[in-house]
Protein backbone atom coordinates (compact mmCIF):
# COMPACT_ATOMS: atom_id res chain seq x y z
CA UNK A 1 0.00 0.00 0.00
CA UNK A 2 3.02 2.69 1.18
CA UNK A 3 4.50 1.64 -2.61
CA UNK A 4 1.32 2.40 -4.49
CA UNK A 5 1.21 5.60 -2.31
CA UNK A 6 4.32 6.72 -3.22
CA UNK A 7 3.69 5.60 -7.18
CA UNK A 8 0.95 8.05 -7.00
CA UNK A 9 2.69 11.34 -5.40
CA UNK A 10 5.45 10.73 -7.64
CA UNK A 11 3.00 11.04 -10.52
CA UNK A 12 1.13 13.84 -9.60
CA UNK A 13 4.86 15.94 -8.91
CA UNK A 14 5.84 14.95 -12.43
CA UNK A 15 2.55 16.26 -14.08
CA UNK A 16 3.17 19.57 -11.98
CA UNK A 17 6.50 19.91 -13.53
CA UNK A 18 5.32 19.13 -16.72
CA UNK A 19 2.51 21.85 -16.46
CA UNK A 20 5.23 24.36 -14.83
CA UNK A 21 7.56 23.82 -18.14
CA UNK A 22 4.15 24.38 -20.41
CA UNK A 23 3.42 27.93 -19.20
CA UNK A 24 0.86 26.53 -17.22
CA UNK A 25 -1.17 26.89 -20.12
CA UNK A 26 -5.05 25.46 -19.24
CA UNK A 27 -5.76 25.37 -23.12
CA UNK A 28 -3.60 22.96 -25.02
CA UNK A 29 -5.47 23.73 -28.22
CA UNK A 30 -4.24 27.51 -28.26
CA UNK A 31 -2.20 28.63 -31.45
CA UNK A 32 -0.54 31.70 -31.91
CA UNK A 33 -1.25 33.70 -34.58
CA UNK A 34 0.33 34.70 -37.84
CA UNK A 35 3.94 35.47 -37.17
CA UNK A 36 4.41 34.32 -34.15
CA UNK A 37 5.62 30.83 -33.25
CA UNK A 38 3.58 29.10 -29.84
CA UNK A 39 5.60 28.81 -26.82
CA UNK A 40 8.40 30.92 -28.18
CA UNK A 41 6.96 34.12 -29.65
CA UNK A 42 7.44 37.05 -26.85
CA UNK A 43 9.60 35.07 -24.90
CA UNK A 44 12.40 37.62 -24.26
CA UNK A 45 16.20 36.28 -23.02
CA UNK A 46 16.97 38.65 -20.69
CA UNK A 47 13.94 37.60 -18.81
CA UNK A 48 15.42 34.29 -18.42
CA UNK A 49 12.21 32.63 -19.62
CA UNK A 50 13.59 30.60 -22.93
CA UNK A 51 17.11 30.38 -24.25
CA UNK A 52 15.88 31.42 -27.81
CA UNK A 53 14.96 35.25 -27.67
CA UNK A 54 12.11 36.83 -28.79
CA UNK A 55 10.73 37.13 -32.47
CA UNK A 56 9.87 40.35 -32.69
CA UNK A 57 12.32 41.20 -36.23
CA UNK A 58 9.22 41.86 -38.92
CA UNK A 59 10.32 41.22 -42.54
CA UNK A 60 8.44 42.37 -45.57
CA UNK A 61 9.39 44.02 -49.31
CA UNK A 62 8.57 46.70 -50.74
CA UNK A 63 6.36 44.93 -53.44
CA UNK A 64 2.63 46.07 -53.46
CA UNK A 65 2.19 42.56 -55.16
CA UNK A 66 3.59 40.48 -52.02
CA UNK A 67 1.41 38.26 -50.97
CA UNK A 68 1.43 35.69 -47.82
CA UNK A 69 0.83 31.78 -47.99
CA UNK A 70 -0.40 30.04 -44.97
CA UNK A 71 -0.51 26.66 -46.30
CA UNK A 72 1.63 24.98 -49.45
CA UNK A 73 4.00 22.13 -49.87
CA UNK A 74 6.89 23.80 -50.36
CA UNK A 75 8.38 25.01 -46.98
CA UNK A 76 10.42 27.50 -48.63
CA UNK A 77 7.06 29.44 -49.06
CA UNK A 78 4.81 28.18 -46.52
CA UNK A 79 4.16 30.53 -43.75
CA UNK A 80 5.99 33.21 -45.73
CA UNK A 81 5.31 36.87 -47.46
CA UNK A 82 6.12 35.79 -51.32
CA UNK A 83 7.34 37.96 -53.97
CA UNK A 84 7.74 37.33 -57.66
CA UNK A 85 9.46 40.78 -58.53
CA UNK A 86 13.01 40.46 -58.91
CA UNK A 87 13.89 43.75 -57.49
CA UNK A 88 12.36 45.44 -54.35
CA UNK A 89 13.42 46.26 -50.95
CA UNK A 90 14.04 44.19 -47.92
CA UNK A 91 12.37 46.28 -45.01
CA UNK A 92 13.86 44.47 -41.38
CA UNK A 93 12.29 46.20 -38.37
CA UNK A 94 12.52 45.98 -34.56
CA UNK A 95 9.04 45.67 -33.41
CA UNK A 96 10.83 44.61 -30.02
CA UNK A 97 11.23 46.57 -26.69
CA UNK A 98 14.82 46.65 -26.74
CA UNK A 99 17.31 46.91 -29.13
CA UNK A 100 19.05 44.27 -31.40
CA UNK A 101 23.27 44.20 -31.50
CA UNK A 102 24.61 43.02 -34.62
CA UNK A 103 21.90 42.45 -36.67
CA UNK A 104 22.29 40.02 -39.68
CA UNK A 105 20.18 38.63 -42.79
CA UNK A 106 20.50 35.11 -43.61
CA UNK A 107 20.03 35.16 -47.28
CA UNK A 108 19.64 31.60 -48.30
CA UNK A 109 19.31 29.70 -51.48
CA UNK A 110 18.64 25.60 -52.46
CA UNK A 111 22.22 23.33 -51.87
CA UNK A 112 20.72 21.86 -55.49
CA UNK A 113 21.29 25.09 -57.56
CA UNK A 114 23.58 24.96 -60.46
CA UNK A 115 26.67 26.43 -59.47
CA UNK A 116 26.21 29.23 -61.83
CA UNK A 117 23.94 31.12 -64.21
CA UNK A 118 21.90 33.23 -61.76
CA UNK A 119 22.97 35.73 -58.88
CA UNK A 120 21.78 37.39 -55.51
CA UNK A 121 22.40 41.04 -55.19
CA UNK A 122 21.94 42.94 -51.87
CA UNK A 123 23.28 46.64 -51.34
CA UNK A 124 25.01 46.13 -54.57
CA UNK A 125 26.87 42.92 -53.45
CA UNK A 126 26.89 40.43 -55.96
CA UNK A 127 26.55 36.19 -54.96
CA UNK A 128 26.41 34.40 -58.24
CA UNK A 129 27.57 30.70 -56.98
CA UNK A 130 27.32 28.48 -54.15
CA UNK A 131 30.49 28.96 -53.00
CA UNK A 132 28.90 32.45 -51.97
CA UNK A 133 26.78 30.88 -49.80
CA UNK A 134 29.23 28.81 -47.57
CA UNK A 135 26.69 28.03 -44.44
CA UNK A 136 24.52 25.76 -44.13
CA UNK A 137 23.81 25.23 -40.57
CA UNK A 138 22.19 27.43 -38.44
CA UNK A 139 24.68 27.05 -35.71
CA UNK A 140 26.55 29.09 -37.63
CA UNK A 141 24.86 32.00 -37.26
CA UNK A 142 22.82 34.14 -34.35
CA UNK A 143 19.21 32.73 -35.76
CA UNK A 144 18.25 30.71 -33.28
CA UNK A 145 17.97 26.50 -33.89
CA UNK A 146 14.22 26.01 -34.26
CA UNK A 147 12.60 23.53 -36.58
CA UNK A 148 12.58 25.19 -39.96
CA UNK A 149 11.44 23.73 -43.69
CA UNK A 150 14.51 25.45 -45.17
CA UNK A 151 17.44 24.90 -43.12
CA UNK A 152 19.33 21.50 -42.25
CA UNK A 153 18.50 19.00 -40.34
CA UNK A 154 14.66 19.83 -42.38
CA UNK A 155 15.73 21.76 -45.51
CA UNK A 156 18.24 21.90 -47.75
CA UNK A 157 19.18 25.59 -47.76
CA UNK A 158 22.99 27.25 -48.18
CA UNK A 159 23.01 30.89 -46.93
CA UNK A 160 25.53 34.05 -46.46
CA UNK A 161 25.30 35.94 -43.48
CA UNK A 162 25.10 39.64 -45.12
CA UNK A 163 25.78 41.67 -41.76
CA UNK A 164 23.41 44.86 -41.31
CA UNK A 165 23.58 47.47 -38.36
CA UNK A 166 25.65 47.40 -34.91
CA UNK A 167 22.18 48.44 -33.34
CA UNK A 168 18.95 48.98 -34.35
CA UNK A 169 16.90 50.47 -31.92
CA UNK A 170 12.58 49.46 -31.32
CA UNK A 171 10.57 51.17 -34.58
CA UNK A 172 14.08 51.29 -36.64
CA UNK A 173 14.06 49.76 -40.11
CA UNK A 174 17.34 48.10 -41.86
CA UNK A 175 16.53 48.45 -45.69
CA UNK A 176 18.34 46.31 -48.25
CA UNK A 177 17.68 46.65 -51.58
CA UNK A 178 17.50 43.44 -53.31
CA UNK A 179 18.29 42.49 -57.42
CA UNK A 180 17.79 38.84 -58.67
CA UNK A 181 18.59 37.31 -61.87
CA UNK A 182 17.33 33.66 -62.16
CA UNK A 183 18.82 33.23 -65.47
CA UNK A 184 17.36 29.93 -67.17
CA UNK A 185 16.96 28.19 -64.18
CA UNK A 186 13.80 26.79 -63.01
CA UNK A 187 13.57 26.21 -59.57
CA UNK A 188 15.81 29.34 -58.27
CA UNK A 189 14.32 30.72 -54.91
CA UNK A 190 15.86 32.83 -52.51
CA UNK A 191 14.88 32.74 -48.64
CA UNK A 192 15.09 35.72 -45.97
CA UNK A 193 14.98 35.60 -42.26
CA UNK A 194 16.81 38.19 -39.84
CA UNK A 195 18.55 37.44 -36.48
CA UNK A 196 20.84 39.27 -33.83
CA UNK A 197 23.40 38.79 -31.72
CA UNK A 198 21.42 38.95 -28.47
CA UNK A 199 18.55 37.36 -29.30
CA UNK A 200 16.45 39.08 -31.77
CA UNK A 201 15.22 37.29 -34.34
CA UNK A 202 11.94 36.84 -37.04
CA UNK A 203 9.40 34.37 -36.68
CA UNK A 204 9.87 31.28 -39.24
CA UNK A 205 5.79 31.76 -39.77
CA UNK A 206 6.90 35.71 -40.79
CA UNK A 207 9.77 34.92 -43.38
CA UNK A 208 10.22 36.55 -46.76
CA UNK A 209 10.40 34.06 -49.98
CA UNK A 210 11.56 35.42 -53.68
CA UNK A 211 10.56 33.20 -56.87
CA UNK A 212 11.07 35.77 -59.41
CA UNK A 213 9.54 35.31 -62.88
CA UNK A 214 11.05 35.49 -65.51
CA UNK A 215 11.63 38.78 -67.49
CA UNK A 216 9.31 39.40 -70.90
CA UNK A 217 12.69 40.56 -73.42
CA UNK A 218 13.57 42.75 -70.25
CA UNK A 219 10.44 44.92 -69.51
CA UNK A 220 8.00 43.23 -68.08
CA UNK A 221 7.31 40.30 -65.90
CA UNK A 222 5.80 37.16 -67.22
CA UNK A 223 2.87 35.44 -65.69
CA UNK A 224 3.23 34.71 -61.88
CA UNK A 225 4.21 31.24 -61.33
CA UNK A 226 1.25 28.74 -60.49
CA UNK A 227 1.36 26.30 -57.64
CA UNK A 228 1.27 28.72 -54.85
CA UNK A 229 -1.49 27.84 -52.02
CA UNK A 230 -2.59 31.18 -51.14
CA UNK A 231 -4.96 31.09 -47.87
Amino acid sequence: MQRNKDFVSLALLSSVALWSMSGCSSDPSATAPPGEVPGLAGQDADQGRLGLGSASLHLSTTDEGQIYVRGDQNPWVRHSTVTFAPYFDLEIQNKGRKSGRDVELLITVPQDLPEDGWSVEANGMRLESLDAFPYTSLFDSHYPRVPHGVFEPQGNGRFYRFRGPETLDPGETWVVSIALDKGFVDDFQVHFVAASENGLWSSPLADVTALPASLDGGDELTEQPSGIGVK
